[in-house]
């Protein structure tokens, strides 16, 4: 469970970082923050580019409604 945490405190922080240097969500996903974890972590339905889209979106309060996150299209249209 540790390791688990500490993945996402990882790349919460790198996604933090970068939205401080004010870089886009395209940005982010090109960063990569995910890579280290993604052999480990990542599923067919939570690839790290979602993941990072997720973290991402939890930092932006015009993409947060309620608790829910609204992914575009390029997502499925899944709705977490």
């Amino acid at each position: 469970m540790t390791e688990y945490r500490d993945m996402l405190t990882t790349i919460h922080d790198r996604v933090a970082a970068l939205k401080k240097e004010d870089r886009s969500l395209e940005e982010a996903i090109a960063a990569k923050v995910t890579a280290a974890y993604d052999s480990k972590w990542a599923t067919s339905f939570l690839t790290g580019d979602v993941f990072t889209k997720l973290v991402y979106a939890g930092h932006d309060s015009k993409r947060r409604f309620g608790g829910i996150v609204e992914l575009d299209s390029a997502d499925s249209g899944i709705l977490i």
